[in-house]
This record gives structure tokens, sequence and C-alpha cells, in this order.
């Protein structure tokens, strides 16, 4: 279907119009990237702030890699390393205390599952009879008991303080950019 439009406008001035819009398109695209690089960092930001200050907590100090992968306009922010599962969602009886709002969303075990799990039939210093409990062996092969680790949330938290982030940072960009 064809449209016809009528202006007031000469062609010269059309041409300006159409260089204005082509300028007003390209500070558009610069100010979408920068809003998704500036979220993307302040999560990255917010996550490794949750895990230093769970590190601070816990006895686990599991190292963790933290990155920010994509493109300029489609970002992630990711944890990773051999326990970031458990960081994130908790183990044990301790994780299922305060279990993790998103844990039945991925499909994991319940928290005391698997044959590692067991009864204390006595008295430990760590563990009372009657409690579940695991061991495990740390890097200079002492063995410890435990009864898990709480959900440290750290994906979990960073993405909902980013969510309550965004309207500030979208709007300092916006504000630069209609400058």
């Amino acid at each position: 279907m064809n449209r016809n439009i009528v202006t007031g406008l000469s062609s010269k001035e059309l041409d300006e119009l159409a260089r204005n819009l082509d300028k007003w398109a390209e500070m558009m695209k610069k100010a979408s990237i920068n809003i998704v690089k500036d979220l993307s960092e302040y999560g990255l930001q917010r996550m490794q702030e949750i895990y230093a200050e769970a590190q601070s907590q816990y006895e686990d100090s599991t190292y963790m890699d933290f990155s920010i992968t994509g493109s300029e306009t489609e970002k992630t922010v990711s944890m990773s390393g051999p326990q970031a599962l458990y960081d994130e969602f908790g183990t044990g009886t301790i994780g299922e205390q305060n279990p993790h709002p998103a844990k039945k969303e991925f499909g994991l075990n319940p928290y005391n599952s698997g044959p590692t799990i067991r009864v204390a039939t006595e008295n430990t210093k760590e563990i009372k009879p009657g409690e579940l409990y695991w061991t495990y062996k740390d890097e200079a092969g002492v063995v410890h008991y435990t009864q898990g680790i709480p959900a440290q949330k750290e994906g979990y938290d960073s993405l909902k303080d980013t969510i309550k982030k965004a309207p500030e940072i979208v709007k300092k960009r916006m504000e630069e950019t209609l400058k």
C-alpha cells in the first residue's frame, strides 16, 4: 500500500531531517550500548560483593571466576567454579533452612540427598546424634564435618539489585544522550 505524505518542507529540509534522524538513531544506539555495559558491570560488581561477604562468614573459600560475556547489546554476568551451584543454592540441612527461591526452576536434587549424606549415630563436636551431615577433606587433607552451607544467592540477589538499579542507570545515560 502506498501512501502520500504532504509536507511543507523542501527537499533540502527533508534531507536535513533525514540526517538528523540518522544522528538521533546513532545516539540512541550508543546510549543502549552504554546502558547494557553499565548494567552488566553493576551486576558483576554486586555478584562479587555478595560472594566476598559470604566468604567472610562461611568456612567455604572455594575460588570463583566472575565474568561478563556477550555482545555490545546483550550481555550475561556469571559466576563459575567447582562449587558455584553450591554457593548459589546452598546445600544440606543448612541450605534447606533458608532455601533459594529459584531452586525448583533448575531441577536440582533435594538439599539432603546423595550417597554421602549420613545420619549421626554418635556425638561429634560438630554434629549431634540424629542430625544429617557429610564430611569432606580440605586441601591439607583435614576431614571436616558439615551440615551444608546456606544459599548465598550471588546470582539471584545481584539480579534483583541490578533490576532495582536499572532505572537510575537508564535515566543517567538518557540524560547524557539528550544534552
